[in-house]
């Protein structure tokens, strides 16, 4: 494996991690859809555990970003990591919205 290659391996793995856990938000964010859908309060609870762990694998992977941002992939590793904001921000609503009641039509 030549000096560069060994080199990007950090920055491919931070972008694997960020992109992984952008994923488990957008899942954590639909299970508490359908658990309010369902109005089951067992299923908002599971669905804000999961929303809870997708937020801290998703800071976690930020903070991986951040520290590799010098490298080769530098453009990809800023779009992932606008990515990530973004995940956070919408993990927020979701946690928001969940603890406000269904409206009932």
């Amino acid at each position: 494996m030549t000096q560069e290659q060994q080199h990007q391996m950090p920055e491919r793995h931070a972008i694997d991690n960020a992109e992984k856990a952008i994923s488990m938000a957008q899942y954590a964010e639909q299970e508490i859809e359908r658990a309010r859908e369902a109005s089951d309060p067992h299923k908002l609870q599971a669905a804000l555990g999961k929303l809870q762990t997708a937020q801290r694998e998703v800071r976690e992977a930020q903070e991986q970003l951040s520290a590799q941002e010098d490298g080769h992939h530098h453009q990809e590793l800023v779009q992932v990591e606008e990515q990530t904001v973004s995940a956070l921000q919408n993990i927020d609503s979701a946690e928001d919205e969940s603890l406000q009641p269904k409206q009932v039509r």
